[in-house]
Protein backbone atom coordinates (compact mmCIF):
# COMPACT_ATOMS: atom_id res chain seq x y z
CA UNK A 1 0.00 0.00 0.00
CA UNK A 2 3.04 2.70 0.77
CA UNK A 3 4.51 1.56 -2.68
CA UNK A 4 1.30 2.16 -4.12
CA UNK A 5 0.64 5.76 -2.40
CA UNK A 6 4.17 6.88 -3.29
CA UNK A 7 3.37 5.98 -7.02
CA UNK A 8 0.15 8.18 -6.77
CA UNK A 9 2.45 10.96 -5.25
CA UNK A 10 4.75 10.90 -8.21
CA UNK A 11 1.83 11.13 -10.84
CA UNK A 12 0.45 13.77 -9.39
CA UNK A 13 3.12 15.58 -8.16
CA UNK A 14 4.43 14.50 -12.16
CA UNK A 15 1.33 15.74 -14.02
CA UNK A 16 1.28 19.20 -12.22
CA UNK A 17 4.67 19.68 -13.09
CA UNK A 18 4.16 19.13 -16.78
CA UNK A 19 0.93 20.77 -17.43
CA UNK A 20 3.02 24.02 -16.29
CA UNK A 21 5.80 23.20 -18.37
CA UNK A 22 3.52 23.70 -21.23
CA UNK A 23 3.78 26.92 -22.91
CA UNK A 24 0.21 27.38 -24.30
CA UNK A 25 0.82 29.32 -27.24
CA UNK A 26 3.55 26.58 -28.18
CA UNK A 27 1.48 23.83 -27.67
CA UNK A 28 -1.44 25.38 -29.60
CA UNK A 29 0.57 26.33 -32.54
CA UNK A 30 1.73 22.35 -32.35
CA UNK A 31 -1.56 21.35 -32.94
CA UNK A 32 -2.32 23.61 -35.49
CA UNK A 33 0.64 22.68 -37.32
CA UNK A 34 -0.12 18.82 -37.14
CA UNK A 35 -3.26 19.55 -38.21
CA UNK A 36 -2.09 20.82 -41.54
CA UNK A 37 0.56 18.58 -42.23
CA UNK A 38 0.93 16.65 -45.44
CA UNK A 39 2.51 13.49 -43.30
CA UNK A 40 3.11 13.17 -40.19
CA UNK A 41 6.09 11.14 -39.06
CA UNK A 42 7.22 10.11 -35.81
CA UNK A 43 10.75 9.58 -34.73
CA UNK A 44 10.73 8.07 -30.74
CA UNK A 45 13.50 7.22 -29.20
CA UNK A 46 13.67 3.67 -28.26
CA UNK A 47 12.23 3.95 -24.96
CA UNK A 48 9.11 5.89 -26.15
CA UNK A 49 8.06 4.12 -28.58
CA UNK A 50 4.94 2.47 -27.27
CA UNK A 51 3.72 5.86 -25.82
CA UNK A 52 4.02 7.32 -29.69
CA UNK A 53 2.73 3.84 -31.10
CA UNK A 54 -0.78 4.49 -28.37
CA UNK A 55 -0.85 8.92 -30.20
CA UNK A 56 -0.27 6.69 -33.60
CA UNK A 57 -3.02 4.65 -32.68
CA UNK A 58 -5.90 7.27 -31.38
CA UNK A 59 -4.64 9.36 -34.85
CA UNK A 60 -5.32 6.47 -37.03
CA UNK A 61 -8.80 6.00 -35.42
CA UNK A 62 -10.19 9.27 -36.46
CA UNK A 63 -8.55 9.21 -40.05
CA UNK A 64 -5.03 10.69 -39.56
CA UNK A 65 -2.31 8.81 -40.65
CA UNK A 66 0.90 8.98 -39.13
CA UNK A 67 3.94 6.70 -39.13
CA UNK A 68 6.10 5.98 -36.25
CA UNK A 69 9.48 5.05 -36.91
CA UNK A 70 12.00 3.36 -34.27
CA UNK A 71 14.93 2.38 -36.06
CA UNK A 72 17.61 4.75 -36.97
CA UNK A 73 18.49 3.40 -40.63
CA UNK A 74 15.00 3.83 -41.08
CA UNK A 75 14.11 7.69 -39.11
CA UNK A 76 17.62 8.34 -41.73
CA UNK A 77 15.71 7.22 -44.67
CA UNK A 78 12.83 9.16 -43.78
CA UNK A 79 14.69 11.84 -43.08
CA UNK A 80 16.15 11.64 -46.48
CA UNK A 81 12.60 11.38 -48.37
CA UNK A 82 10.69 14.09 -46.12
CA UNK A 83 9.19 16.87 -48.47
CA UNK A 84 7.54 20.04 -47.55
CA UNK A 85 4.53 19.77 -45.69
CA UNK A 86 5.64 17.26 -43.77
CA UNK A 87 5.75 17.44 -39.77
CA UNK A 88 8.13 15.52 -38.12
CA UNK A 89 7.83 15.03 -34.17
CA UNK A 90 10.78 14.08 -32.54
CA UNK A 91 10.86 12.24 -28.86
CA UNK A 92 13.94 11.66 -27.24
CA UNK A 93 14.73 11.96 -23.19
CA UNK A 94 17.66 13.56 -23.60
CA UNK A 95 18.62 14.11 -26.77
CA UNK A 96 21.71 11.58 -26.62
CA UNK A 97 20.71 9.32 -29.39
CA UNK A 98 24.23 10.50 -31.31
CA UNK A 99 22.66 10.49 -34.89
CA UNK A 100 19.68 12.58 -34.01
CA UNK A 101 21.78 15.73 -34.32
CA UNK A 102 22.41 14.23 -38.12
CA UNK A 103 18.64 13.82 -38.54
CA UNK A 104 17.63 17.25 -37.56
CA UNK A 105 20.41 18.95 -39.66
CA UNK A 106 19.30 17.12 -42.61
CA UNK A 107 15.54 18.54 -42.12
CA UNK A 108 16.16 21.53 -41.15
CA UNK A 109 18.07 21.46 -44.66
CA UNK A 110 14.68 20.37 -46.35
CA UNK A 111 12.91 23.16 -44.39
CA UNK A 112 11.05 20.63 -43.05
CA UNK A 113 8.79 21.36 -39.96
CA UNK A 114 9.66 20.11 -36.79
CA UNK A 115 8.71 19.63 -33.23
CA UNK A 116 11.16 18.16 -30.47
CA UNK A 117 9.30 16.81 -27.20
CA UNK A 118 11.62 16.27 -24.55
CA UNK A 119 12.72 16.47 -20.89
CA UNK A 120 13.68 19.73 -19.62
CA UNK A 121 17.48 19.05 -19.85
CA UNK A 122 19.54 20.90 -22.40
CA UNK A 123 19.57 18.85 -25.70
CA UNK A 124 22.09 20.52 -28.09
CA UNK A 125 19.85 20.28 -31.26
CA UNK A 126 16.75 22.12 -29.93
CA UNK A 127 18.13 25.18 -31.72
CA UNK A 128 16.93 23.19 -35.37
CA UNK A 129 13.55 22.55 -34.39
CA UNK A 130 10.43 24.86 -34.72
CA UNK A 131 8.46 23.69 -31.64
CA UNK A 132 9.70 22.40 -28.80
CA UNK A 133 7.77 20.96 -25.79
CA UNK A 134 8.37 19.55 -22.57
CA UNK A 135 7.31 16.44 -20.36
CA UNK A 136 8.50 16.17 -16.50
CA UNK A 137 10.75 13.98 -15.39
CA UNK A 138 11.72 12.95 -11.10
CA UNK A 139 14.02 10.40 -12.40
CA UNK A 140 17.66 10.34 -12.40
CA UNK A 141 18.14 8.62 -15.82
CA UNK A 142 21.68 6.45 -13.93
CA UNK A 143 19.39 5.67 -11.16
CA UNK A 144 15.91 4.96 -12.03
CA UNK A 145 14.25 1.85 -11.38
CA UNK A 146 11.92 2.32 -14.38
CA UNK A 147 10.89 5.68 -16.33
CA UNK A 148 7.34 6.10 -14.31
CA UNK A 149 7.90 9.95 -14.10
CA UNK A 150 8.90 10.75 -17.55
CA UNK A 151 6.52 7.93 -19.32
CA UNK A 152 3.42 9.08 -17.30
CA UNK A 153 4.16 12.87 -18.31
CA UNK A 154 4.72 11.98 -22.37
CA UNK A 155 1.69 10.05 -22.23
CA UNK A 156 -0.12 13.70 -20.51
CA UNK A 157 1.45 15.51 -23.35
CA UNK A 158 0.43 13.11 -26.28
CA UNK A 159 -2.70 12.63 -25.08
CA UNK A 160 -3.23 16.70 -24.74
CA UNK A 161 -2.10 16.94 -28.41
CA UNK A 162 -4.78 14.26 -29.33
CA UNK A 163 -7.66 15.54 -28.09
CA UNK A 164 -7.12 19.54 -28.83
CA UNK A 165 -6.55 17.67 -32.08
CA UNK A 166 -9.66 15.50 -31.75
CA UNK A 167 -11.64 18.96 -30.78
CA UNK A 168 -10.55 21.30 -33.79
CA UNK A 169 -13.44 19.22 -36.11
CA UNK A 170 -14.87 17.66 -33.15
CA UNK A 171 -18.10 16.13 -35.11
CA UNK A 172 -15.75 14.72 -38.30
CA UNK A 173 -13.23 12.78 -36.13
CA UNK A 174 -15.97 11.79 -34.07
CA UNK A 175 -18.28 10.51 -37.01
CA UNK A 176 -15.08 8.82 -38.22
CA UNK A 177 -14.65 7.35 -34.65
CA UNK A 178 -17.93 5.79 -34.87
CA UNK A 179 -18.33 4.70 -38.33
CA UNK A 180 -15.04 2.76 -38.24
CA UNK A 181 -15.35 1.39 -34.83
CA UNK A 182 -13.89 -2.01 -34.38
CA UNK A 183 -13.16 -4.18 -31.26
Amino acid sequence: HQIMSKMLSLYDQTLKSTFNLIDLDVFLKVVQTLYNAENIIVFPSIGNYFMAESFQQNMLEIGVRIEVVKEHFYQHWHAQSCQKGDVVMIISYAGRTTYLEEIIKTLKEKEITMILISSTLQIPFSKYVDYHLYFSSYEDSEEKIASFSSRISLQYLLDCIYACFFNRDYEKHLNHKINHYID
